[in-house]
């Protein structure tokens, strides 16, 4: 808050709920346009199956861990994947792939939801986590809700060269 008001020129305390309110929706402005997750969150990925390949892309990268991976088998009963027969690849991009010698579980239920892979992503639990480009867009998009746009689009211009570079692919 202290950041954003600081960005903002805003010394009043009389706005604090509404400058919060308008940073968490910039931030998810921010996390829209990139398909990333800025602070660290928990998601669930679901599949109506496991794939025939050996490696699953999750959404919303950096990911940090995964949680859990589960399937419903035949007999509509929950059942965890151990994590000895899974990798998360070490750069965060969110490729979950079979360990060697491991294989999907065979006998899953296919239908929507049957598999869950629950899994943690972001950069970090603080705003210092995050890279400076992404924050400063941040700070723009927070501008832009509090301030109004600019007639130029100047800062909509900046906002996006800022996070092209971040764009999940």
């Amino acid at each position: 808050l202290t950041e954003a008001k600081t960005q903002l020129r805003e010394t009043s305390s009389d706005f604090d709920a509404q400058i919060t309110s308008q940073i968490g929706a910039a931030r998810h402005a921010a996390e829209t346009r990139t398909g990333r997750s800025l602070i660290t969150q928990t998601w669930k990925a679901t599949l109506s199956a496991f794939p025939s390949v050996d490696t699953i892309q999750l959404s919303r990268p950096p990911v940090q861990s995964i949680t859990s991976v589960t399937y419903l088998d035949t007999d509509d009963v929950r059942q965890t994947f151990a994590a000895a027969n899974y990798t998360l690849d070490k750069f965060g991009r969110g490729f979950v792939s079979l360990a060697e010698d491991a294989f999907w579980p065979s006998g899953v239920k296919e239908q929507a939801g049957s598999v869950e892979i629950t899994f943690i992503c972001g950069y970090g639990s603080a705003s210092s986590d995050v890279p400076g480009d992404l924050v400063n867009a941040v700070r723009l998009l927070l501008e832009d809700s509090y301030c109004g746009p600019l007639p130029s689009n100047a800062r909509d211009r900046s906002i996006k060269a800022l996070l092209l570079t971040y764009v999940a692919r």
